[in-house]
């Protein structure tokens, strides 16, 4: 059933404005999505929608204006003054559906460019649903997972990057131009990760030019070349590191993505509908990171 809408709209809002939307749930992690997607609209042309799910059970206190929300939800009202102050009333709108959460959160993603969810509180053992792993599963939305980080992460290779994992399939050029068009929205560089199994090809350390050289281009490197150099063409301001990491995909890119603004990856959708899963790296990250994760479906 299709959520109840009650909708406190925005004065002139902007039509081609790049469309951010945010799940909020009155947790900490809810408003630190907020606060995320607060700083990512700071970029000129670019809106927010504040979306605060009510359950369907029980009275359901009517809030049409900013008054009422006033008055029966004061905190989520001082959250929505303090992002308006920010980025001026007429970039924000504020959504209240009553019902499910994730179908809501699912109706709104498609209306936006870019969806923001606080990260679930740690799944008990073998409870491994979460609206934000139900959302994740489903939505054709880039989605940005926000959650605590720690303040000295054990690695910090690519520090103040936006980090893309790129596993050589064509499938994920679609996550590789999201993390181009990001970087080049906030002015920021970008890391290309590519996670090998396979030892590199000879090479040597020429300590006069202090330069490395192949024997061959590593199969590693080529494959990165294959998937990013069709879209880096088209950002060509935004600084590129192309970077080949040892091991399994989720510790590799676990090193790689610490202390990075954003980690992005690429995820397939497994089934249709309701029962749908999403691949085991996005998975993984979607559960449990200590970065910022956007996933971006690739296999459409």
């Amino acid at each position: 059933m299709r959520s109840k809408l009650a909708q406190i709209p925005a004065i002139d809002t902007q039509s081609d404005a790049y469309r951010i939307a945010v799940g909020v749930d009155g947790s900490d992690r809810g408003w630190a999505a907020l606060e995320w997607a607060r700083e990512a609209a700071e970029s000129p042309g670019t809106s927010v929608t504040i979306c605060s799910a009510r359950p369907s059970r029980g009275p359901v206190q009517p809030i049409a204006d900013m008054a009422s929300m006033e008055l029966f939800d004061p905190v989520l009202a001082r959250h929505v003054h303090a992002v308006r102050d920010r980025l001026g009333g007429h970039r924000v709108t504020v959504e209240l559906p009553v019902g499910d959460p994730a179908g809501a959160l699912l109706e709104l993603a498609d209306r936006a460019d870019l969806l923001v969810l606080g990260g679930s509180a740690p799944a008990q053992r073998g409870l491994r649903s979460t609206v934000v792993t139900r959302v994740a599963s489903r939505t054709h939305t880039p989605l940005v997972v926000v959650r605590p980080i720690p303040r000295h992460p054990e690695s910090r290779l690519f520090a103040g990057h936006v980090v893309v994992g790129v596993d050589g399939t064509s499938g994920s050029r679609r996550a590789i131009r999201f993390a181009f068009e990001y970087a080049h929205r906030q002015h920021m560089p970008l890391a290309a990760v590519h996670v090998a199994t396979a030892p590199p090809d000879d090479f040597w350390f020429d300590e006069t030019m202090l330069e490395t050289h192949f024997g061959t281009v590593p199969a590693p490197m080529a494959q990165l070349a294959a998937g990013i150099d069709p879209v880096a063409q088209d950002f060509r301001d935004v600084p590129v590191k192309r970077v080949v990491c040892p091991g399994r995909p989720v510790q590799a890119l676990r090193r790689a993505a610490g202390g990075a603004h954003l980690l992005v990856l690429g995820r397939r959708s497994r089934g249709l509908g309701p029962t749908s899963r999403f691949g085991s790296v996005a998975h993984a990250f979607a559960l449990d990171a200590d970065c910022f994760v956007a996933t971006v479906l690739c296999d459409r």
